[in-house]
């Protein structure tokens, strides 16, 4: 009888570990108050058919039951390496131009996190093709201190120079490597900003 009672439990255990792993990645959620908070996170569909959820899925470990929590509910979460932080982040067009600003107060939303330091910032907005369920990004960079962010890359098409000069106008030496194609990525952008302008 006993043994019978211990094997159901060994049992029983065993397919909740199961189950808190099916679609989960073992990581971290991290609060409003600031407490790291570690356990089982899910953020997007896997599989043939990729979408990413509005609200992040989050178990205790030994836990059953999922949490949800929107961006406005956490300063950040992190699985497998990567790493996402909660800003207010608006995106704001006018004449065929977006300005990506960050507004406190408003809603905010996730950002993948490539590369910070007191330099510049490097996140990624990541979004969903609705034609093909694939998951996409583009690049945005940030200085600190500043309300606004650009985005360096409009896909296909290469770096958007004009704007990248305007936001990075305290570096005349990027600008010019800009214009004379010597800069023709992101993540070289990066790179000679913190190194050739900043660095000195």
């Amino acid at each position: 009888m006993k043994s019978t009672a211990l094997f159901t439990l060994i049992c029983f255990s065993s397919f909740v570990a199961l189950s808190q792993q099916k679609g989960y990645d073992w990581g971290y959620i991290i609060t409003e108050k600031g407490d790291t908070v570690e356990g089982w996170v899910s953020d997007r569909a896997k599989g043939s058919f990729s979408d990413l959820y509005s609200k992040i899925r989050f178990k205790k470990d030994g836990q059953l039951f999922k949490s949800k929590y929107s961006a406005n509910d956490l300063l950040g979460y992190g699985y497998l390496g990567a790493h996402f932080v909660s800003l207010p982040l608006v995106e704001r067009t006018e004449f065929f131009k977006t300005q990506y600003i960050l507004r406190a107060g408003r809603n905010r939303r996730f950002l993948r996190v490539i590369e910070r330091n007191d330099c510049l910032n490097h996140y990624e907005v990541e979004f969903t093709h609705d034609d093909n369920f694939t998951i996409d990004s583009y690049p945005l960079y940030h200085k600190p201190g500043s309300q606004e962010m650009v985005r360096v890359t409009q896909g296909l098409l290469g770096l958007k120079k004009k704007r990248l000069t305007e936001y990075f106008n305290d570096c005349h030496d990027m600008q010019i490597a800009i214009d004379s194609k010597e800069i023709t990525t992101a993540q070289q952008v990066y790179t000679f900003y913190c190194e050739q302008c900043k660095g000195n």
